[in-house]
């Protein structure tokens, strides 16, 4: 396994990271004491910093509306979700060092009132903020009309996390602690579709006393979907992409991701032995996963899955481990380019956020070659 090729210490531990999609090298990291820090790699030096906000930062997002300007006077605006709100800052404005006076948003969702209830992770898009909740609640902020909404059917235990089918702005897709994914209308406020984790497939080896609680959820651009459980297992959805629909089919009124009726098309894989944090599709084919215990997993996958063995449809192509940290909270992709903006080698950043056995916090980052995250020349028909 490869260890970290820079590792940045704070007094406490990290707890959510993201890279910017229009500067280069770009990284924000927020922290359980409520601050925030954004770094340009490979420097380890904090460039911007916002004070303690209050309470914990359990997500952290990019807005995309000011994703698409690639000049150089581009905002680096960043929805902060801790305790009961969601606050947008600039991360990459004048001040070098921020605080709650330089708030350029502040949402305060709608939520059960309970001092034990708050925020978990946040999904952007172009138009909506979702949010998901302590108490099993899955609500959405509409960004034009300023107003939020909760789903009619919550989750049963803690709403965990949460992500937008790729162009289909009003679905959205949450997992939760009573082991469920579910898939919403947010216009209708309604549950379109189910998947809920069982027993875990002896063909594939066999997974901690865990209960499966769903810890993160990846959807790639197409429409499948990598959904990753407290007891190792990675469950991979196919049925919602139009990579794999049939010929002179139609688009579905509706995603259909959560269907499970062709076992070469959506399987469980059991890939560690206890928790997997996180799982993020790199490409179609290509994802990375990180265990509790700091394991970082890049893994091909087959364009048709097998009936029979799962080395033949899963297979890991690399892998990384934590030094410092003991326990991992985050996982964030970006590329890596040089001062003058040009792809170094065509590698990309792979940074895990955590904590370490004294409880201050670490951020360890590897650089990744290019080619590992190259998806297979074989196309899912054939």
């Amino acid at each position: 396994m490869e260890g970290p090729i820079i590792t940045i210490e704070s007094p406490d531990a990290c707890t959510s990271l993201a890279f910017s999609s229009n500067k280069d090298n770009f990284v924000v990291a927020g922290f359980q004491d409520g601050t925030v820090r954004s770094y340009i790699l490979p420097n380890q030096r904090v460039y911007r910093a916002i004070r303690p906000l209050g309470t914990e930062v359990s997500s952290l997002k990019f807005d995309p509306r000011k994703a698409s300007d690639t000049s150089s006077t581009s905002k680096q605006n960043v929805w902060i979700a801790c305790g009961k709100r969601i606050l947008l800052f600039d991360i990459d404005g004048d001040r070098l060092v921020m605080d709650r006076k330089d708030v350029s948003e502040v949402v305060s969702p709608v939520m059960a009132i309970d001092d034990d209830n708050v925020l978990n992770q946040i999904a952007v898009s172009n138009s909506r903020i979702t949010y998901t909740c302590d108490s099993g609640e899955v609500g959405v902020y509409d960004l034009i009309l300023k107003t939020s909404d909760l789903m009619k059917t919550s989750h049963s235990n803690i709403a965990n996390c949460a992500v937008f089918v790729p162009s289909r702005p009003s679905e959205v897709v949450t997992g939760g602690f009573d082991q469920k994914v579910l898939h919403y209308d947010t216009i209708q406020k309604s549950v379109l579709s189910t998947f809920e984790f069982g027993t875990a497939p002896s063909s594939c080896g066999t997974t901690s006393l865990s209960p499966p609680f769903v810890l993160s959820l990846s959807i790639s651009p197409s429409g499948c979907i990598a959904a990753s459980t407290a007891d190792g297992r990675i469950w991979i959805g196919r049925e919602g992409s139009k990579l794999f629909r049939s010929e002179g089919k139609k688009k579905r009124r509706k995603w259909e991701g959560l269907r499970h009726t062709d076992p070469t098309l959506a399987r469980e894989f059991v890939i560690a032995s206890g928790p997997i944090v996180a799982v993020e599709f790199i490409t179609e084919f290509v994802i990375a996963a990180l265990t509790l215990s700091g394991s970082v997993k890049i893994m091909r996958l087959a364009p048709s899955f097998s009936l029979q063995a799962c080395e033949e449809s899963i297979s890991t192509i690399w892998e990384g481990s934590t030094h410092d940290i003991r326990k991992t909270n985050a996982l964030a992709l970006g590329p890596r380019s040089n001062v003058e903006g040009i792809m170094k080698n065509a590698e990309y950043w792979l940074a895990v956020g955590g904590v370490g056995d004294r409880g201050q916090g670490y951020i360890e980052i590897w650089t990744i070659p290019a080619r590992f995250f190259q998806s297979l020349e074989v196309h899912p028909s054939t």
